[in-house]
């Protein structure tokens, strides 16, 4: 067995004190010379010209005396001895107030000027032998084996003990030791198991792994709705109230509780009248995205839900939420009565409705006092301590190194944005407080410092969490004796996706109000993922890389971007160009659903992608070049149509919006994107799937500010299409006030 040897840096003397450094032998070896730290004088350090201040120990033969000192330079004294040493190692201590102990003395020997043909350091001593290793048995890993393997060990170890009775002591501790080697081999084989993907068994173990390459296992998410309140009188329904299931048998009652924030219903919510301008036949179209309502509702606020339902038809209901404040419009100047006043309610494009309402007959219904509601209910206080809603999770622990904490009851409620975003946004329904002041949840703790009050959750299988606090370094530590408190929900997965009109039940009376219901079904409730899933996803992962090196990526990283998960971009194009001394990386957007990309579009995707470049790297996004197009058309009509309905049908066919069936148009910005030429095969089936068109002849296929469009026309109808190169976008708006943006000459023959 080797000496472990250790470096340590010189050390230095303590302040104004002194010592020896160095130790000469004279070649008479009657005198040795010590140089000290520092200077010596008589007056200073009187009791250095002393012999009596000196001793010399060691020899094992002569033992050589100090006759006296002289001082031989200014750090130098020489001691004068009455007689040399012997060849074993010597040591002068030199004693005084002022020396410091570890500079007190040195080692030195008379015959190191001696010719010795020998290594002076001893001899390395042989190496000791290994004891004999008793043969381990691998495959032993239960109580059974190891106790049959220690019996057998007892003859070779111990020959004299030959007593096997179950009764003897010796006996027993060798079942003792079988015992624990059973529990160590459990851990082993349970350590073993959990650190690799493939292998582990709890859910926390593939939540690490995971989250090693940017992966975030998906949690369970709560099943969300809309809630009707039939309001008596004007009431404030706090968040948090409760809504449930009618108990049907053996069926579990399902609770759903208002939120996030609290709302006032209102009596005069409960029905609104849609005003129909005196028009007998009038209705709500699909995409509409504003309505009419009789009387002055200017308490509606922008966020604030209603419902549009057809009173004969339970599948025909729609809750769109104010873009914007309601608009108050005088009363109808020709049929109105002067005192009721109308009000204009708006709703987002993304919200349009996707059916038709007949408003003159009574069958469409519209009411407010609708209000967001989510799967799960807050923790009762008969099920955990604490004050009511609150469980008391015990005081902080500063001696753990990272102290962690499980939830009384389960499964944590998670709840997803109303805004549409998906599950991987959820976020969870925990509100912790330590010594009363709340502390914020994040997915990781490596970006929080020492003093950040985070903390992290983990979840098991069954939805049990876990609360996880920093380590001091990593987010910070609960002060030890610091109450911890906690407010959450629990409930949630495909339990909560109940159907329409279920939820009518109050477990607590509301004061105010008359009934409620959920007038359409429950959705977004699933499951969390469970572990098979994430084994099989989360590599994936890692092919996806988080960092934009070619045109190619930068593009992909485009497309990918979405905003409350969904999806803004259709397609981009990447180049690089040197801009002087640096490269600078151009980006071309070609948006979803618009012709023209919008500031607040462009600031998020420009700091998205900002965050993704590589260094040393500038970056743009240009505007994009559209193509306006010129494209004439001769239309020959059916004799059994009218030229007017025809050529209303073309114009809508070709145009950039929705058709009646909500498909787009020919000229649909999502239709054409990037270097997309325009095929007149896909131009001739658009035309002729219009009723009533017989026949068409295209009479101009060219850019719209083309030089010669004749010639131009004659050869693209030549090739069969209208290139457009790779930076370009073919449009046609036809758009009267923006002639600039493309035209479409129709010109119709025959028909009535």
């Amino acid at each position: 067995m080797s000496v472990p040897s250790i470096v340590c840096p010189r050390p230095l003397p303590r302040l104004n004190s002194q010592g020896v450094e160095t130790v000469d032998v004279s070649a008479d070896q009657r005198q040795i010379t010590l140089t000290f730290l520092s200077a010596v004088s008589p007056l200073g350090f009187p009791y250095l010209f002393d012999p009596a201040s000196y001793s010399l120990t060691g020899g094992r033969r002569l033992h050589p005396r100090v006759l006296g000192v002289t001082q031989v330079a200014p750090t130098q004294v020489a001691l004068h001895l009455d007689q040399p040493g012997d060849f074993s190692v010597y040591t002068v201590t030199v004693r005084g107030a002022a020396i410091d102990p570890f500079f007190a003395s040195r080692k030195f020997s008379f015959k190191i000027t001696c010719e010795d043909p020998f290594d002076c350091g001893p001899p390395a001593a042989p190496p000791q032998a290994e004891p004999e290793s008793p043969v381990i048995d691998y495959v032993t890993k239960d109580y059974a084996g190891f106790r049959r393997l220690l019996v057998d060990l007892i003859p070779a170890r111990l020959p004299e003990w030959v007593e096997r009775s179950e009764a003897d002591l010796g006996t027993a501790v060798i079942e003792l030791f079988a015992e624990a080697a059973d529990r160590l081999s459990y851990y082993q084989d349970r350590v073993a198991n959990e650190a690799y993907i493939e292998t582990a068994t709890q859910r926390r173990s593939v939540q690490l792994h995971t989250a090693l390459i940017g992966y975030r296992m998906r949690p369970g998410v709560a099943a969300a709705t809309y809630l009707y309140f039939k309001a008596a009188n004007t009431t404030l329904i706090p968040a948090g109230t409760q809504v449930q299931t009618t108990s049907k048998g053996n069926d579990p009652v399902v609770t759903f509780e208002t939120g996030p924030g609290e709302m006032l219903v209102r009596p005069e919510h409960n029905s609104l009248t849609p005003y129909t301008w005196d028009n007998a036949a009038c209705c709500l179209p699909v995409g509409a995205t504003e309505l009419t309502v009789e009387g002055d509702l200017s308490s509606f606020r922008a966020g604030d839900a209603f419902l549009i339902a057809d009173r004969d038809d339970p599948e025909q209901r729609e809750i769109v939420v104010l873009a914007a404040a309601p608009i108050i419009l005088p009363a109808d100047p020709i049929q109105g009565d002067p005192a009721n006043r109308l009000t204009l309610l708006r709703w987002s494009a993304a919200q349009s409705l996707r059916h038709a309402y007949c408003l003159d007959t009574g069958r469409t219904r519209v009411r407010g006092n609708i209000i967001p509601a989510t799967h799960g209910a807050s923790i009762p206080e008969q099920v955990v301590a604490g004050s009511p809603g609150q469980e008391d999770l015990g005081p902080g622990d500063e001696s753990l190194r990272r102290q962690r904490i499980r939830l009384g009851v389960g499964p944590l409620t998670f709840v997803a944005p109303f805004s549409g975003a998906g599950p991987e946004e959820a976020m969870s329904s925990l509100r912790l407080e330590v010594n009363g002041e709340p502390w914020e949840e994040r997915n990781s703790l490596v970006d929080s410092g020492p003093f950040d009050q985070h903390y992290r959750v983990e979840l098991d299988d069954e939805g049990q969490a876990t609360v996880v606090f920093g380590d001091g370094l990593l987010g910070q530590k609960p002060a030890t004796g610091a109450p911890i408190s906690a407010r959450y929900r629990v409930g949630l997965g495909p339990a909560g996706n109940v159907g329409r009109d279920t939820l009518n039940e109050f477990p607590r009376t509301v004061a105010g109000i008359l009934e409620v219901t959920n007038p359409l079904p429950a959705t977004g409730g699933r499951d969390a993922e469970d572990r098979a899933h994430a084994r099989r996803v989360a590599p994936l992962r890692i092919r996806t890389p988080i960092r934009c090196v070619t045109e190619s990526d930068y593009e992909r990283a485009a497309t990918e971007y979405r905003e409350h998960g969904v999806r803004r971009v259709q397609r981009a194009k990447a180049r690089f160009r040197w801009t002087g001394s640096w490269l600078t990386v151009f980006i071309n957007v070609d948006p979803i659903g618009a012709d023209e990309l919008s500031e607040s579009l462009r600031t998020n995707l420009l700091a998205y992608l900002r965050e993704r470049k590589l260094a040393g790297y500038d970056l743009e996004i240009s505007p994009t070049r559209y193509v306006p197009l010129r494209l004439g058309l001769q239309v020959c009509v059916r004799r059994d149509n009218f030229a007017a309905e025809v050529r209303a049908a073309l114009l809508l066919a070709l145009s950039n919006g929705l058709t009646a069936d909500g498909s787009p148009g020919f000229f649909h910005p999502d239709r054409f994107t990037f270097g997309d030429p325009v095929f007149l095969s896909q131009l001739y089936a658009a035309v002729e799937a219009v009723p009533g068109v017989d026949s068409v002849v295209v009479k101009q296929f060219n850019r719209l500010h083309e030089r010669d469009p004749d010639t131009a026309t004659q050869t693209n109808l030549a090739h069969g299409l209208l290139p457009i190169g790779e930076m370009e976008i073919a449009r046609l708006d036809n758009d009267a006030s923006f002639p600039e943006n493309g035209r479409l000459i129709l010109e119709l023959v025959g028909g009535r």
